[in-house]
Formats: C-alpha cells, structure tokens, sequence
C-alpha cells in the first residue's frame, strides 16, 4: 500500500515505513486520538489513546500501536532524514476525518519545513478571507478553508498564488 491510498489510521500502519504523523493543533490531535482509538490502537502499555495526551508527533506502528516520538526520532522527523532505525521514514499530516466516513486525510510532506509552510498557505487563505469583500469571520474561514483542503493542498503543491486559491475557496462556497 503506498501513503496516498492510506483512509485509515490502520491502512497507515500496514506501510513499510516508519510512519510519522504530524498533529498540528489540538483538535487534530484530538481526532486521531480518538480515530486511532476507534480502530482498535492501543499505547505498548495497553492504555488508550484518548487517555493521554498527544504530541505534535505520534508513531503508528505495525502491530496496531501508537508511541511518542522520542529524540532521535525527533531530530530525523526535522531533518529531512529519509530513514530512521534503518527503515523509510513517511512523514504523513493528519488532517481529520472527511465528512461521515472514516475516510482520512493524510498530507504526504518530506519536511518540517514544508509542514510549516503548508500551514502558513493554509492559514494566509484564512486571512484572505477575512479580509475580503466576504467578511468571513475567522471561525468561518477556518471552516471554509478546511472544507475544501483537498483542493488546498493541491494549491500548495503545485504552488497556485495564495489569492488565487482564496478565491477559489472563498467563491466555490461563498
């Protein structure tokens, strides 16, 4: 199974890689605790996820665990390394459930820095908005932008001019 076709927590966990995935906000992190959870993950203690707190870096394993990154694991998820303990690193975004299904977004991303910059196109569309002859507010850009982050992430990476996807965004449900 490759990264991209990957709907699922577990579908994640069946990649031959150490899969990194990056939680950018509590509610994020709230969601894959909770989805994790919901499909059978466990911490190697036995606890459930939703009875710890996550960290902006979690582990899935392939025997349906979930772990914190430690050092070492941090140092190669920011690095750019392209392995870590000997095998693939995929460093993978969650970005929640779409809809009613469990159908999950996973943003494939090789870098911190790339992580960071996606988030700030993601957020420059918010301020768009806002700004805009729409008036979102920002709970409603927010809300907007994330609805239609398929589309967003497909702006980011093919470098589309952030007006131009604000546009898009803001027009197609405005």
């Amino acid at each position: 199974m490759k990264w991209m076709d990957a709907t699922t927590i577990t579908e994640l966990s069946k990649i031959d890689s150490r899969v990194y995935v990056y939680l950018s906000t509590e509610a994020y992190a709230r969601k894959f605790l909770q989805q994790a959870e919901t499909e059978g993950f466990k911490y190697r203690d036995g606890t459930f996820p939703t009875k710890r707190e996550a960290a902006s870096v979690m582990a899935v394993n392939s025997d349906h665990t979930l772990n914190y990154v430690g050092m070492n694991g941090m140092a190669a998820f920011g690095s750019g390394a392209q392995s870590v303990g000997g095998r693939r690193l995929l460093r993978v975004a969650y970005r929640g459930q779409s809809g009613m299904q469990m159908n999950t977004k996973f943003l494939h991303l090789g870098s911190v820095d790339e992580m960071q910059a996606y988030e700030a196109y993601f957020n420059a569309i918010v301020r768009y908005l806002m700004a805009s002859s729409w008036h979102y507010s920002e709970k409603a850009a927010e809300d907007l932008t994330q609805m239609r982050e398929d589309y967003v992430i497909e702006a980011f990476l093919s470098k589309e001019p952030i007006e131009d996807a604000a546009v898009e965004v803001g027009y197609c449900c405005g």
